[in-house]
């Protein structure tokens, strides 16, 4: 005949449970560590996207601000800088035109245009460097539209006239 041992029993079945409990305890604690690493990805994604957006939009505006200023040399006028904001209601972009112009020295500058420096060989008759910086910042030094950090793009362009 065998003895049975009453009083380990209820033991034994507390132990059982108490380890589930713990094994559950744990694995909610897993799970829910895994489910804050992929929310914290989704965020960086959509901030690296938004980013990647505005600097393409800011090496965009650096070209067609390139565009404008040739427009507005070759109707007579010779800005040495021009200053624009994108858009015009509720301004995201800063954008700066610095120009330099280069010219022969037996043809000369036209009225109006002031000359940094002079060229002597024949086939430079005039040359005008266009510096464009488009940024997010204003003039206090602020970043505009809530903005991680500041985007800053610059496009140096030589062009012949």
């Amino acid at each position: 005949m065998q003895r049975q041992i009453r009083i380990l029993r209820p033991l034994r079945m507390k132990s059982r449970r108490g380890f589930a409990l713990i094994a559950a305890v744990f694995l909610m604690i897993v799970v829910s560590s895994m489910m804050l690493k992929m929310i914290s990805y989704t965020t960086e994604n959509t901030q690296q996207i938004l980013n990647d957006y505005l600097q393409e939009q800011a090496a965009l505006l650096a070209y067609g601000a390139t565009e404008y200023s040739l427009l507005r040399i070759s109707s007579g006028a010779c800005p040495d800088a021009l200053n624009l904001t994108y858009p015009d209601t509720n301004p995201l972009f800063d954008i700066r035109i610095q120009m330099q112009y280069i010219w022969d020295d037996t043809i000369g500058a036209p009225a109006g245009c002031s000359t940094f420096q002079t060229v002597t060989t024949d086939e430079q008759h005039g040359i005008v460097l266009i510096d464009v910086t488009v940024s997010t910042m204003d003039e206090d030094g602020d970043l505009l539209a809530g903005m991680d950090y500041p985007i800053r793009y610059h496009r140096r362009t030589l062009q012949k006239l």
